[in-house]
């Protein structure tokens, strides 16, 4: 019996610091068994089930394992684990981590360490147990389609049929908010959230379950003739912008946008930055820009004919010297400037300063949705659209706008990767440059609706291409009449909204110091 009458684990000896013999057995018995009942579940042709979150307790108890005696099972499980590490250090062994140590972390995600019983039964419902056919390995090399996951680094992919037998239980959460609730039960009177990047704000409340009372949203510190935005629906082909999955495998589609970012490299100085969905939309538009086309040159030898094109690398260990080679090409005053074709939600778009020069415009190609396929997103959407017409006492004390049905969600997530983007381009308040959405359906007014504060009231609806290249090279020379690329300089080691800015008063008139007075005060 894997249980003793007291309903603890039998067999296991607490006592010694290194797992005994039978201890081993045990462990390998118990785990043994669990793995045989997860296999013995039945999948649907569908590749996943999906069951309430008290499923897996009604697992790990068939195995005796429950809030009472799981102590028991992972004290001696670490044991193992940490004389599995003594081994291979003595051995020398390069492998730092053992899995047994990932199998505790899992347990106690399941049974969180001081656990509220009540409190944790009431949270039971925000999780989800899905028994899924594990995919077949994905290839990595540089044909590779395997997306970017959304919500992080495990593989939430499915496999539609019965070739891979092998079945995976996982065990997520559906509510972020649970974090948030936890740390107001310790009493918390009031929360400050404050970021450049928090629209859409309807979408951050839902996901925090806080009915936020006060909102401000503040318009950017630059002024007008310091930034250019506009939504491009057409190539220079009058072909049309639909940067969507069905589409984006297009020839005319992938032949408009080259030819659109070829020509906007011709009259954007310096650095720009390109944004894509996904890593399997940027290899895709790629690999079709470096075919031969006519007269023999490749789009891609045409934006290089303009730009030093650096494209961001998807292994961190090559991230560095890639950002370095950019930089240093933009920098270089014998070359005309450079451009990054990166991702949204990737490294790039997200928490890099590209001050001054380093982005003078930033180009979003198509809308970042999350990944359609991935489980997660599914179920997630799924919930939601289920949360949103259910009456509950809880919600019915919350603002309306934390009841978001699942499509509505899906395009806040794509708008928070949009604002995320866009903000490279302006760092300080003396910063300038230009923003290019390149999708028609920017020009629609939900998708509008989602972008930030500070944005909106310079949104160009650009119909055609022609339009849109001449204002952006009118931008740009404004901005040299101005003088406004030999003051960004001033102040390009200033953070972004200018919080940091370092001025010299001597440069300003007596009416410019009283602004700056007034703009510290």
């Amino acid at each position: 019996a894997i249980r003793d009458p007291q309903g603890n684990l039998a067999g296991i000896d607490l006592h010694d610091m290194a797992p005994s013999e039978s201890d081993l057995i045990r462990i390998k018995e118990i785990l043994l068994d669990f793995e045989e009942k997860v296999q013995s579940i039945d999948v649907p042709r569908t590749g996943y089930i999906l069951k309430d979150g008290t499923f897996v307790f009604q697992l790990l108890q068939s195995i005796g394992i429950t809030l009472k005696s799981k102590e028991i099972f992972t004290n001696v499980v670490m044991k193992a684990a940490t004389l599995i590490l003594t081994i291979n250090e003595i051995s020398n062994s390069s492998k730092k981590k053992c899995a047994l140590q990932e199998l505790v972390a899992k347990i106690n995600i399941v049974f969180p360490p001081d656990t509220n019983q009540d409190l944790y039964s009431e949270e039971l419902q925000h999780y989800k147990t899905i028994v899924r056919i594990k995919s077949p390995p994905k290839h990595t090399d540089g044909k590779g389609r395997k997306a970017a996951n959304f919500f992080g680094s495990e593989d939430a992919s499915f496999h539609q049929g019965k070739a891979a037998a092998e079945k995976v239980l996982s065990y997520w959460c559906f509510n972020s908010g649970l974090a948030m609730q936890t740390l107001r039960s310790f009493g918390v009177r009031s929360i400050l959230l404050t970021s450049g990047t928090l629209s859409p704000m309807d979408s951050m409340a839902y996901d925090m379950k806080i009915p936020f009372k006060i909102r401000l949203e503040n318009p950017h510190i630059v002024k007008p003739d310091q930034i250019w935005l506009g939504a491009l629906s057409k190539g220079p082909n009058g072909a049309q912008l639909n940067g969507t999955y069905k589409n984006r495998s297009s020839r005319e589609y992938q032949r408009a946008l080259g030819i659109s970012l070829v020509n906007l490299s011709r009259v954007v100085p310096h650095g720009m930055l390109v944004f894509f969905p996904s890593y399997a939309a940027l290899n895709t538009v790629i690999e079709a820009w470096r075919m031969p086309g006519q007269g023999g040159r490749t789009i891609m030898e045409q934006m290089e004919k303009h730009k030093f094109v650096v494209v961001e690398p998807r292994h961190s260990s090559q991230f560095a010297p890639a950002m370095d080679s950019y930089r240093a090409k933009v920098e270089d005053p014998s070359k005309s400037g450079a451009m990054l074709f990166a991702v949204c939600r990737g490294k790039s778009s997200e928490g890099m300063d590209f001050s001054g020069r380093q982005c003078r415009a930033v180009v979003v190609v198509g809308i970042p949705y999350p990944n359609s396929m991935d489980l997660r997103v599914r179920i997630k959407m799924q919930i939601m659209d289920k949360q949103q017409y259910k009456k509950t006492a809880t919600a019915s004390s919350l603002s309306s706008s934390l009841k978001m049905s699942g499509n509505q969600w899906y395009l806040h997530q794509a708008a928070c990767a949009v604002n995320q983007a866009v903000g490279r381009v302006i760092r300080h308040r003396f910063d300038f440059g230009a923003v290019v959405l390149c999708d028609h359906r920017f020009s629609r007014q939900n998708v509008r609706d989602t972008l930030s504060l500070w944005l909106k009231p310079h949104l160009q609806s650009q119909s055609s291409f022609g339009s849109c290249l001449r204002s952006v090279t009118q931008f740009f020379k404004n901005v040299r009449t101005l003088g406004l690329d030999n003051r960004a300089g001033e102040d390009k080691k200033g953070g972004g909204g200018g919080g940091s800015a370092k001025v010299n008063p001597s440069n300003y008139t007596r009416g410019q110091q009283r602004e700056e007075e007034r703009r510290r005060r």
